[in-house]
């Protein structure tokens, strides 16, 4: 099935003229759109902040719009680059790790350490970042899935 996802931002449907938060940045390494981020003192990296670590709002690599790039296409080292800080009630499009099985919309999801996220724990031990809005099973590969904050 071809990869019919190609907005991280998908916005706010409470209103028709809201417009994403962004940062603006140097990538510090290699990311896809849909990448969890931190921002630190020199750019943007990809987040590596366990899932119980909990952080303020999250951010999101944004897909290079300024470029016309699609969101297979990886920001590289030393590029400019932004990411998404979500609002409450926004909705985006993230990747999560391979092997989740999302049987219901609104399951929980939590970073993964690695600048994809998880189902997260439903014990309070990890934060939650978003809730799925799809029914997906990321099967073999990190996929995208359309989530809401």
């Amino acid at each position: 099935m071809a990869n019919t996802k190609t907005l991280v931002w998908r916005g706010n449907v409470a209103s028709a003229n809201a417009q994403p938060l962004l940062n603006e940045g140097i990538a510090l390494d290699a990311m896809l759109p849909g990448t969890l981020v931190s921002q630190v003192a020199t750019g943007l990296q990809t987040s590596v902040v366990a899932a119980t670590v909990f952080t303020n709002r999250p951010l999101f690599a944004n897909r290079d719009v300024m470029r016309q790039k699609n969101m297979n296409a990886a920001f590289i080292i030393n590029e400019s680059m932004q990411a998404v800080m979500f609002r409450s009630g926004e909705s985006g499009c993230v990747r999560v790790i391979n092997g989740q099985n999302i049987t219901s919309r609104g399951v929980g999801l939590a970073s993964n350490g690695d600048g994809t996220l998880k189902i997260a724990a439903t014990d309070d031990t990890e934060q939650v970042l978003c809730w799925s809005d799809e029914i997906i099973n990321t099967g073999a590969a990190i996929a995208l899935v359309n989530v809401t904050f």
